[in-house]
């Protein structure tokens, strides 16, 4: 039958060589307006990556979260015993593969947009969304994996050698200042989501911070602060609450909808035969899921607060069972669970948005580039006030501070308290030489120097001939 296919299909001259008539044809596909559009839309979506996954990943290997139970717990044992190769399909999938496929997308779409039928406005605005959107993911990988290779065309080699360190941090931060002029205020945005001169900034701060330019990373927090429009949501509890999504807090975030690719994280957060948290009073519904996997904080991290701190409400210590029974997690050392976020309408998944970049990120960065630079300042201590008030906390004095080592530690306390759960801590650890010192300290004595970067998926290095494993692998 399908020699006798193949045969008609010879005969069939006309067939084989007629070309499409509409714009599903590749050509016209990237010169239409609305083909251009949807390449755009494909670079969001790509973008967007990074749930549970990214993060539970960013903090598996840090001092804050752990996890026991189900088929997770065969990656998050060797992330957490710091034992990872480059097999490790979550790391792949996520922090690799799924990258890459966004800078592909805006490759291609910024080879193809100035020969589009987008209006000169469109082409200059989508042009600086696709870059920022580029030099995001390749901000991201960076952190994870140090240099990888930098592709910026549609047209490049299909094996590529790593950039240089130069290479790479220039990449970044030339694209993101490039993209900065022709994007828009936030707030004039076309849609809830979209790149914004705020995202732009917030990124550029976060990078300085991150390779410590401790200059450029204090002007740029103060011009986020300059832009007077973002602020503290007044009620730390609440503020991750789908309600109260886009909030000017949140400067970008990785949206997330219930029933289609929602928030994954609390599935796996919450504990067995879970029924209601008694303190936000979240309640499991059908439809609902609950996972084998259990996402729990480390005990030493919740003692760690103060106690009167409203950030550690957030931490579910206790719990109703299906049976009606309270059970106290406190009975179990390393038990306790992340709940920042959970969605009364919650389906399969859940509908809270993951914060990236938000506005007590700046104001903590701000404080610690200018503690790097001049030791302790009162404008330092003043921005950490600044977050420390919304947590219902007294407010620390300039000679609390002896040192710039005594602000730098209590600034790395202070961010781990204010963005748990938020993928930050690994390169907070990273930043201040404290990975593998806290590793060691919980037990992980596997931990060694090189794990601060990432391994680079075995299967690429199959692939790709010029790309070398990163020492230590």
């Amino acid at each position: 039958f399908r020699r006798v296919l193949f045969r008609s299909l010879l005969g069939c001259k006309k067939f084989l060589t007629e070309t499409p008539p509409s714009e599903l044809d590749a050509k016209n596909f990237l010169t239409s307006e609305q083909g251009i559009s949807s390449l755009l839309n494909s670079v969001y979506s790509s973008a967007n990556f990074g749930d549970k996954d990214m993060m539970t990943v960013t903090e598996w290997s840090t001092d804050i979260n752990l996890e026991r139970g189900g088929v997770e717990e065969r990656d998050a044992s060797v992330i957490m015993n710091y034992t990872l190769d480059g097999n490790v399909d979550r790391l792949n999938s996520n922090l690799w593969y799924v990258p890459y496929t966004a800078i592909r997308n805006a490759n291609i779409f910024l080879d193809n947009v100035d020969n589009s039928e987008l209006s000169e406005d469109k082409k200059k605005l989508y042009t600086a969304e696709a870059r920022f959107l580029r030099a995001m993911v390749y901000y991201m990988l960076y952190t994870w994996y140090g240099t990888v290779p930098l592709r910026t065309k549609s047209t490049d080699e299909i094996e590529m050698a790593r950039a240089t360190d130069d290479e790479m941090k220039n990449f970044i931060e030339t694209e993101l200042l490039a993209a900065l002029p022709d994007l828009p205020e936030p707030g004039q945005v076309a849609a809830y989501g979209r790149a914004h001169k705020g995202a732009a900034r917030g990124f550029l701060a976060k990078y300085y911070l991150n390779t410590k330019q401790w200059q450029k990373c204090a002007d740029m927090a103060q011009e986020i602060v300059d832009m007077h429009y973002y602020e503290l949501f007044p009620n730390y509890e609440t503020m991750f609450k789908v309600e109260n999504e886009g909030n000017k807090e949140m400067i970008w975030v990785r949206q997330r909808i219930a029933g289609k690719g929602g928030n994954q994280y609390p599935n796996a957060a919450l504990p067995p035969a879970f029924k209601k948290d008694p303190y936000t009073g979240f309640t499991f519904k059908a439809g609902m899921a609950n996972w084998a996997a259990n996402y729990r904080v480390y005990t030493t991290f919740y003692n760690s607060f103060e106690p009167t701190d409203k950030r550690r409400n957030l931490i579910m210590t206790r719990y109703i069972n299906n049976a009606g029974d309270t059970v106290n997690l406190t009975n179990e050392p390393d038990n306790f669970r992340p709940m920042k976020y959970y969605d009364e309408n919650a389906l399969a998944d859940h509908g809270n948005d993951f914060p990236f970049v938000r506005y007590a990120d700046i104001l903590l960065s701000r404080a610690e580039a200018l503690n790097e630079l001049n030791g302790p300042t009162q404008e330092s201590v003043d921005l950490i006030n600044l977050v420390r008030d919304r947590a219902g906390l007294a407010g620390k004095l300039l000679t609390d501070f002896p040192s710039k080592e005594d602000l730098r530690m209590h600034i790395l306390k202070e961010r781990g308290w204010e963005l748990w759960s938020e993928g930050t801590r690994r390169d907070d650890l990273i930043r201040m030489d404290k990975l593998i010192e806290y590793a060691h300290a919980r037990g992980a004595v596997n931990a060694q120097p090189f794990h601060v970067k990432l391994p680079f998926p075995q299967d690429e290095i199959s692939a790709n001939s010029k790309l070398v494993q990163n020492e230590g692998y």
